[in-house]
């Protein structure tokens, strides 16, 4: 059960974030700092990863979700099932309800795109070579199977470097 608005209401996902909660709308309220300047309003209570802000689990709690998704369920409405609740300031710790907005997997993907958040390079989580490595990889006279064995990466990583594919924004 939610506590919403003074009432219980039952709401269920079917994707993984589904979660029957009964939650205080105070407590939610004492883990947040507004920002003025910006409108954000930052989540101060426990993250999941280093980034999205998450419910405190406990006794009241049947599951852990995302607050940001609780905010939006609480102020602006339900969540379809499979839609996202994404970020417009690109803040992901802030839940403020009117910074986020619903759409599908591939929405989100887009958006990143359009606003330069992609990692790419050595910002890549995955990142497996240095700006030197790749110049050298474009210079090299070398096969690309012996490249692949140098830096222990695929062949088709090699040639997607050569080609420009892999690393284009360098």
């Amino acid at each position: 059960m939610l506590y919403l608005r003074n009432s219980l209401l039952s709401i269920n996902f079917c994707d993984i974030m589904s979660v029957i909660i009964e939650y205080p709308h105070e407590r939610f309220e004492s883990r947040i700092e507004r920002i003025t300047e910006t409108g954000c309003w930052i989540w101060v209570g426990s993250l999941i990863g280093k980034d999205y802000p998450q419910l405190p689990s406990g006794r009241r709690l049947i599951e852990v979700t995302h607050a940001h998704r609780y905010s939006y369920l609480y102020f602006i409405g339900p969540i379809p099932e499979g839609m996202q609740v994404c970020h417009r300031c690109d803040i992901t710790c802030c839940v403020n309800p009117y910074h986020l907005f619903l759409g599908t997997q591939q929405d989100n993907e887009d958006d990143k795109m359009r606003k330069g958040r992609q990692q790419k390079g050595l910002s890549h989580w995955n990142c497996r070579l240095t700006e030197e490595n790749v110049v050298e990889i474009r210079n090299s006279i070398e096969t690309s199977k012996h490249l692949a064995k140098k830096f222990k990466i695929a062949v088709s990583t090699i040639n997607r470097i050569r080609s420009g594919v892999r690393w284009s924004h360098f």
